[in-house]
């Protein structure tokens, strides 16, 4: 609905023209094909029969909505923004701030004049406009970049003087181009050689290292009061958990707030010394409050460790685990500093060159794979032709089960874990691809074929484990 300028109601509101969608109801044409299964009659009948069910199901909403004013639909007839801290809020200042990303990197970083003097690509793909940029510091262009994240950003100058111009432009671009007004107790300039400037949870500064300025960064004092009282309240649950979690349960979900805080603030420089602060505090928690007559319950072995478990903490001193469920207590402490990394600017969805570059990196067959999608499935589902291909692309082009890479379409061999008989489907999940060896093996019931099998596949105990575990999926004992 669109308001309309100069009808306005007695109160002084806006009148609003144009139709009112109560909804959309959709038809899935590709389903209505394929439950015809080539019968021409048979589509159209089912087609009928849909477009009368939409009419109910839009007729039904019809009588529901009639006497129904606007006012109960505000996202039609909005008077206000939306609730600060909304799910929709990000998505929105997206779309609104895009077009202040392409003003402010217009104004520097994608100034024509940078362009002209450009020569060269970096290794990541983006152009080299240094000599560009050298030449544009000797007119009156006032040098910055923006960094934003939703409706959060910060513009970086060189000088105090650009700064506070670049504040005052901005503020008038958005109030003017975007009826946007800033907020005069949250936009402020800082000297990050001196001060902080907190930004999504850190707070940065520059300091002197040599010849060199070099970023230092924190978690922010209000994230790490924040965190610190989340993690206690947590470790307070562990001593006495809820009902419903348990205490394994409650070690579990303490365990992912540690993993999702050390792999967020991982790129802080002075990360593990803000992690030790949490760290002590947490761990006199827990060594207080998980006592009994014995001494503490948190032990320095218990259950085994898995891979990833392994692969982060296996090293770790800190490491404890809690006597009775043998859990691990992740120590919060054990994190190091790990520099960010750009992506590359070449590789990305929105030009040709960009979406290449992807198809380049997938590493897998693509002659094969286009060869296996023109291969027929017969009888099978349409979902089964197209997990098989996503399968193929994210088992690598390889058997689930050797490693070895399909050379021919007739190589490839879609088992369904859960046979159909036995109520399996062809979902994705039930799906893998397999040699026709290993997939005549998983099936076998006969000792020689077995045997044949597995002399001419020569499994190791890895390989043979998979087998078996496909086996009794199936409904099959396994081979010793």
């Amino acid at each position: 609905m669109t308001p309309d300028e100069k009808g306005m109601n007695p109160d002084g509101s806006h009148k609003y023209y144009g139709r009112f969608n109560q909804g959309a109801v959709t038809i899935n044409l590709v389903d209505v094909a394929c439950s015809a299964g080539g019968d021409e009659v048979k589509f159209w009948n089912l087609l009928n029969e849909r477009c009368e069910l939409c009419f109910k199901a839009l007729m039904i909403r019809h009588k529901t909505l009639l006497g129904t004013p606007s006012d109960v639909a505000p996202m039609l007839y909005p008077n206000k923004g939306t609730p600060q801290g909304g799910i929709i809020s990000p998505l929105l200042a997206n779309i609104v701030l895009n077009e202040l990303d392409h003003w402010v990197e217009s104004n520097w970083q994608e100034n024509p004049v940078a362009d002209k003097y450009f020569v060269k690509f970096h290794e990541n793909g983006s152009k080299d406009k240094s000599t560009g940029y050298r030449a544009m510091r000797g007119t009156r262009l006032k040098e910055m970049y923006i960094v934003r994240y939703a409706d959060d950003f910060r513009v970086f100058c060189r000088t105090k003087e650009e700064a506070v111009k670049t504040k005052e432009a901005i503020t008038l671009w958005l109030k003017d181009r975007l009826k946007l007004e800033v907020s005069e107790e949250k936009t402020r300039i800082v000297d990050v050689r001196r001060r902080y400037s907190e930004f999504l949870g850190f707070k940065i500064r520059v300091q002197k290292k040599g010849h060199k300025e070099t970023v230092k960064s924190h978690i922010s004092d209000k994230q790490l009061a924040r965190k610190k009282e989340i993690l206690l309240e947590q470790a307070r649950r562990i001593a006495k958990p809820r009902p419903e979690f348990g205490e394994q349960g409650e070690i579990r979900l303490y365990d992912s707030m540690v993993m999702g805080m050390q792999e967020y603030y991982c790129i802080a420089t002075e990360v593990s010394r803000d992690c030790s602060i949490l760290n002590r505090a947490v761990m006199t928690v827990l060594t207080n409050r998980l006592n009994n007559d014995k001494g503490t319950r948190l032990i320095r072995e218990g259950r085994k460790l898995t891979e990833t478990e392994k692969e982060k903490y296996g090293h770790a001193r800190t490491l404890r685990f809690v006597a009775g469920t043998d859990e691990p207590i992740y120590p919060i402490s054990y994190i190091q500093f790990k520099r960010p990394m750009n992506k590359r600017a070449v590789v990305n969805s929105y030009t040709a060159e960009g979406r290449r570059a992807i198809h380049d990196n997938l590493g897998i067959n693509t002659p094969l794979m286009l060869l296996l999608m023109k291969t027929p499935t017969y009888r099978n589902s349409a979902e089964f032709a197209d997990n098989r291909i996503s399968l193929f692309s994210a088992q690598w082009g390889k058997c689930a089960v050797t490693g070895k890479e399909f050379v021919l379409p007739n190589d490839i061999h879609c088992h369904h874990k859960v046979p159909k008989s036995k109520g399996g489907s062809d979902k994705y999940s039930n799906l893998i691809l397999v040699l026709e060896p290993v997939h005549k093996l998983i099936h076998a019931t006969d000792k020689e074929t077995i045997e044949k099998y597995m002399s001419f596949l020569r499994l190791d105990k890895e390989q043979l484990q998979k087998v078996n575990k496909l086996r009794e999926m199936a409904g099959f004992a396994n081979i010793e």
